[in-house]
């Protein structure tokens, strides 16, 4: 489960960045 979440949570946090 974890392994789905991390790139998930990885395009959210880019996202939140740019």
């Amino acid at each position: 489960m974890l392994l789905a979440i991390v790139p998930i949570s990885n395009l959210i946090i880019d996202i939140c960045i740019e």
